[in-house]
């Protein structure tokens, strides 16, 4: 029999036991101990941003894999690494939405201390990818005017096809600007691009001195992306020169990051990396990357961590004199983004060894926030919250009614779809419920539904093996019975079925999309 494959992940890995634990011998060591020696006899390595991944690191071992649970991945070699054969994988897109609600509640603070009129606009959103797409939409929503800058897409959409879904719409429709329109006169800039130190489209430094005059006056600067694309010796001058105020969740040389700047008065955020820390965002990037590991051993992915999210969590009616001041209080409520900056500006004394060690203890004791779709707001209450992801009283939700096999290998295309559909619309309850074998059962599912608020429930029956019968036949009587045991809920049953591999999941996500509007 040959050896389970050992996997060697950074011990910061959430849930790294259950999601990867099932697929090798798990080895876990913090992540700046990484080294060749412990990987000798390794077959995958899996990591965090603070482990720089080159060719040299896995030469002479039998790693074969390399995977990072975060979006970004300029710590990886991934030329070199692919050329050496190493498969190398990413959770690109696993905190989009952590980030952006990070920007949305930083924007808000400003907003309220300094000038309502901010969230106006016009905002500067450069890079729009996951986070600047999600940074846009939610900014209009607020009926913000929002430009847009991205030239290597504005290429790349004439060439391809981004894909289906609203935010790909998006991007594919978007007026795309030059950097220098996009800044003009602009009240705010959130910049959300990759780190690229070469190449035909080289970040680094792209908001320099020369984009930060065309800025309007009293302008914001937001960067969650990384700290060496904006240009920090310039932004110092600049904040310096009273010109404006800047939220900095990202610093070039990380952990070693520039005390002048963190401590500067016009800084009025000053945060370690967490932007993306959300329970939500985390669980995602883990178990996007044990999905691609999976794939890698050509093994089925035994955990999804849907037991992690748990239910709905109301919150409490904000006080205050307007609807900025209201949803304001609302959003650090969810998003304690200055108990983050005070954890942050407590280390700036310390000397440089405690300061370093620290940046990095702040970032793996961080308190995993929830992402705002988490949240119920009470009844009557809007204030633009419910644009913003958050649920409202009476939410609705889908509910996937399958045949339940005990196969592995047939459950796992289900289990797929409903990681995309929570992935890709992370404001929608999605709740699967099972004909036989497998729990829950509908009459379960509807109840628990009832029970956590829920008002209105669309179900889809759903079908893996050819024709689907079953779940056709028997679905619309459990329906009914769900609607006599539940007369308080308005349960929908979606005529016809979805299903059949391999179109399953995105057919579930397609119909599921269609089914969330009112």
């Amino acid at each position: 029999m040959s050896r389970a494959p050992v996997i060697v992940a950074d011990d910061a890995i959430p849930w790294a036991e259950q999601a990867l634990g099932a697929l090798g011998e798990l080895r876990r060591i913090r992540g700046g101990a990484i080294d060749r020696a412990a990987l000798a006899d390794a077959d995958a390595l899996v990591v965090r941003t603070v482990t720089r991944v080159d060719a040299e690191l896995v030469a002479g071992t039998g790693v074969r894999f390399v995977g990072t649970a975060t979006a970004g991945r300029d710590h990886l070699e991934v030329a070199a690494l692919q050329q050496a054969g190493v498969t190398v994988a990413s959770a690109a897109g696993c905190n989009a939405t952590a980030v952006a609600q990070y920007v949305l509640t930083a924007m808000h603070v400003i907003a309220l201390e300094r000038d309502p009129s901010l969230l106006a606009g016009p905002i500067a959103v450069v890079g729009f990818g996951e986070v600047g797409r999600r940074v846009t939409r939610l900014l209009r929503s607020l009926g913000a005017q929002v430009r847009v800058c991205d030239p290597p897409l504005a290429r790349r959409r004439e060439r391809e096809s981004l894909g289906d879904g609203p935010l790909a719409e998006l991007a594919a429709r978007e007026p795309l600007l030059p950097l220098h329109e996009c800044l003009h006169g602009a009240r705010a800039v959130t910049m959300h691009v990759p780190l690229e130190p070469g190449g035909p489209e080289p970040t680094v430094g792209l908001l320099d001195a020369d984009g930060l005059a065309r800025l309007g006056p009293d302008a914001l600067v937001v960067n969650t992306a990384r700290g060496g694309v904006v240009d920090e010796s310039a932004l110092v001058h600049w904040l310096d020169a009273d010109r404006g105020r800047a939220v900095l969740d990202v610093w070039s040389g990380e952990p070693a990051i520039d005390v002048v700047l963190a401590d500067h008065f016009a800084v009025r955020l000053a945060t370690p990396h967490v932007a993306g820390y959300s329970l939500e965002g985390k669980l995602a990037g883990t178990t996007m990357i044990a999905a691609a590991l999976a794939r890698h051993l050509d093994r089925p992915q035994p955990w999804h961590g849907h037991d992690v999210l748990g239910a709905a969590e109301a919150i409490a009616a904000a006080a205050g004199p307007t609807a900025l001041a209201r949803r304001a209080a609302v959003l650090r409520s969810c998003n304690p983004i200055e108990r983050d900056d005070a954890a942050l500006r407590a280390l700036l004394p310390a000397p440089m060894r405690q300061r370093l060690a620290g940046f990095e203890g702040l970032r793996r004791n961080y308190a995993l926030r929830r992402e705002l779709e988490h949240f119920c707001v009470p009844p009557g209450v809007d204030d633009g919250l419910l644009g913003l992801g958050l649920q409202g009283h009476g939410r609705a939700a889908i509910v996937l009614v399958a045949h339940g096999s005990p196969d592995p290998d047939w459950r796992r295309p289900l289990d797929a779809a409903v990681a995309a559909l929570r992935l890709r619309e992370p404001g929608m309850t999605v709740a699967l419920a099972f004909l036989d074998h497998l729990a829950p059962r509908p009459a379960e599912a509807f109840a628990e539904l009832a029970a956590a608020g829920v008002a209105r429930v669309r179900v889809v029956a759903a079908f893996l093996s050819p024709g689907g019968g079953h779940v056709k036949r028997d679905v619309p009587a459990l329906v009914e019975a769900a609607r006599a045991a539940h007369p308080g809920l308005a349960i929908e049953l979606v005529p016809g079925a979805v299903g059949a591999e391999p179109e399953v999941i995105d057919a579930l996500v397609a119909a599921a999309r269609r089914l969330a509007a009112p």
